[in-house]
């Protein structure tokens, strides 16, 4: 007898671990094979999301179909099928493979890595008890606990007494489909060295997985069966309605198999994709969209983090490769559509004040500039005398960064007790041209005499943590721990030539401290966090408050330092920023500008999503 104490949660175990051993080990085949990161992320997003629907889909009713793919909530405990998830997976690569530029040797792909994910879903569902067989009269059997499955059917149906230790023994129908998985693994393995046309080893798994299902069919308990349990006669012939529905596709898939590795004229080489900008990102926008239109319920917390995290890291991608010039500017119109129709969408509606513990999704834009002088001394002018005039150089730093991040807070309410844990990564450009001046300020060149182009990177960690002190509630205290790391900026480094310049800064602490009310007033100091480039050293000291707001929004303003060494020439900067919720949805809007009214300026946007965590409440 298997242990299956009531509430257990091995199917959720094992179906998050399958879920990630199939994505990772997806991401490597096509590292393996050279495939562009960007189109390889979304057709992998694609077929997921595919997969995931079809399992769950195939197991309702036609007749509910209509109302839950018009945004009705779904099933609380949706049953699944794996035969749903074949076919739509299926039916997704057919639509994206040749749009996103892929030849028919990506189907090869998912073949090894799905057999290996259905095999370790597989024990999830033995541990389990779904998906059980019948009573076994001999050979292997297995029994099961009080209130699993097994056991509530077979006291429903009499065949169990009402205190019954476990339940009768039944065929481990579970075992034997995770062999089939691992066996039909081994044969696509050993035939990976076949020179065969592309799809053939797809066509392959799909065909020996389908008809294994069909067989084992025989053994399973029709309560067992999440679709199609009942029997259906056709012809004089009685199966069950899923094994009707596995057979042809069984043999069409091992018939198509079987022509396709005998066509020697349609022997190709896999070629790796062109990478499409526009194709990636409309294909990113359907998704995303496709997503929006689902009822609450659709996909649970870790299947809406893997999907949408994807799809915002192409995006983010994409993102990166457009400020460094990979990209016409007319890419800016629907990357900020993608990002904007992402952050909008979930399968859940947003969290009000009573949630309290939240995933956020931050996709982020930064744009500025900044100068820095540099002094060249007068020529001493040799034996003739008369050195040159001193001169000096205006070094200009402008810089476009893109990127996104997430976060998960457990908060007791938006103005009280909250921890938060966050990552962000940025990436971008920086152009830094110079111009030169005399002592007196004035230019001397109407225009850039030069200019040098460097990337731009931040992997950002952090911590916060937020405290009420007093019962009453009338004083708070908050801090940030945390570090930037990467590419941050640039410093021009001689006065003679652009193109030495170096890295001034590769690590930056990242620390806050603030202390007063956020609903009311409040008092703030950053260090780390200043208005040049990503992650110059420097300091922030603001003022802010919520103005009686209870939801968190809050506005701030302050000055900001930066550090002398850098040789900015503005060394004190006014900045503005918010943090504003729209309206009873889940979407913040974070804008920051400032200014120091001459030569310093910058600009950003970030939008904050925030997706609770299920059963979360105040």
């Amino acid at each position: 007898m298997l242990p299956s104490p009531h509430g257990h949660v091995y199917y959720t175990q094992f179906y998050m671990l399958a879920f990630a051993l199939g994505q990772a080990l997806l991401l490597w085949a096509g590292y393996r094979r050279g495939y562009a990161w960007r189109p390889w992320l979304v057709l992998l997003a694609a077929s997921t999301l595919a997969f995931i629907l079809g399992t769950k889909l195939i197991a309702l009713p036609l007749a509910d179909w209509p109302a839950i793919l018009a945004g009705q909530p779904w099933p609380t405990d949706p049953a699944r099928s794996v035969l749903g998830g074949a076919i739509a997976g299926t039916l997704a690569l057919l639509a994206l493979r040749r749009w996103l530029g892929f030849s028919w040797h990506v189907f090869d792909v998912f073949a090894l890595p799905m057999c290996l994910t259905l095999a370790v879903q597989g024990v999830g569902c033995l541990l389990t008890g779904c998906c059980f067989g019948e009573l076994a009269e001999a050979g292997p059997a297995i029994r099961y606990a009080p209130d699993t499955l097994p056991y509530l059917w077979q006291l429903q149906r009499g065949q169990l007494a009402a205190t019954a230790a476990a339940s009768l023994p039944v065929v481990p129908i579970q075992l034997y489909s995770l062999l089939l998985y691992v066996g039909v693994g081994v044969v696509v393995l050993a035939t990976r060295r076949r020179v065969w046309p592309g799809g053939s080893r797809y066509l392959l798994y799909l065909g020996l997985v389908l008809a294994g299902r069909f067989v084992l069919e025989y053994w399973r308990d029709p309560a067992g069966e999440q679709v199609g349990g009942a029997t259906l006669v056709l012809a004089g012939v009685a199966l069950k309605q899923v094994q009707w529905v596995l057979l042809p596709i069984a043999l069409t898939a091992l018939g198509w198999w079987t022509i396709r590795i005998r066509q020697l004229d349609q022997m190709t080489v896999a070629t790796p994709p062109l990478v499409q900008p526009a194709r990636n990102l409309v294909t990113v926008a359907g998704l995303l969209l496709l997503t929006a239109l689902l009822g609450p319920g659709a996909l649970t917390l870790p299947e809406v983090v893997s999907v949408k995290a994807t799809l915002l890291l192409v995006v983010g991608m994409e993102a990166a490769c457009l400020l460094r010039g990979y990209q016409p500017r007319v890419a800016y119109l629907p990357l900020a559509l993608v990002l904007l129709i992402g952050v909008l969408t979930s399968q859940k509606a947003a969290p009000d004040s009573t949630r309290n513990r939240y995933f956020t999704f931050s996709p982020a834009f930064m744009q500025g500039k900044y100068d820095q002088d540099l002094q060249e001394a007068a020529s001493s002018g040799g034996c003739s005398g008369g050195g040159g005039p001193a001169i000096r150089r205006a070094y200009y730093h402008r810089y476009q960064v893109a990127g996104g991040g997430i976060s998960y807070t457990d908060a007791d309410d938006p103005d009280g007790n909250r921890r938060l844990f966050g990552a962000e990564v940025l990436m971008g450009t920086e152009r830094i041209g110079y111009r030169e001046l005399d002592l007196n300020g004035s230019f001397l060149t109407s225009d850039e005499t030069g200019h040098a182009n460097k990337s731009l990177f931040d992997l950002h960690l952090f911590a916060e943590r937020d405290r009420v002190l007093g019962n009453a509630g009338t004083l708070g205290i908050g801090y940030r721990l945390g570090f930037h790391a990467g590419n941050l900026g640039y410093r021009a480094d001689d006065a003679r030539d652009i193109t030495f310049t170096e890295r001034h800064m590769i690590l930056s602490p990242d620390l806050m401290l603030w202390i007063g009310r956020r609903d009311r007033f409040f008092v703030q100091a950053d260090m780390g966090r200043s208005v040049n480039g990503l992650g110059t050293i420097g300091s922030t000291f603001s003022l802010g408050s919520g103005f009686g707001q209870t939801h968190g929004s809050f506005a701030q303003g302050g000055v900001a330092f930066d550090e002398a060494r850098l040789g900015i020439t503005q060394k004190a900067t006014a900045f503005v920023s918010g943090n504003v919720r729209l309206g009873n949805s889940g979407l913040w809007v974070e804008p920051y500008a400032a200014t120091s009214f001459s030569r310093t300026h910058r600009l950003s946007l970030r939008l904050h999503y925030r997706l609770p965590v299920q059963g979360s409440n105040r």
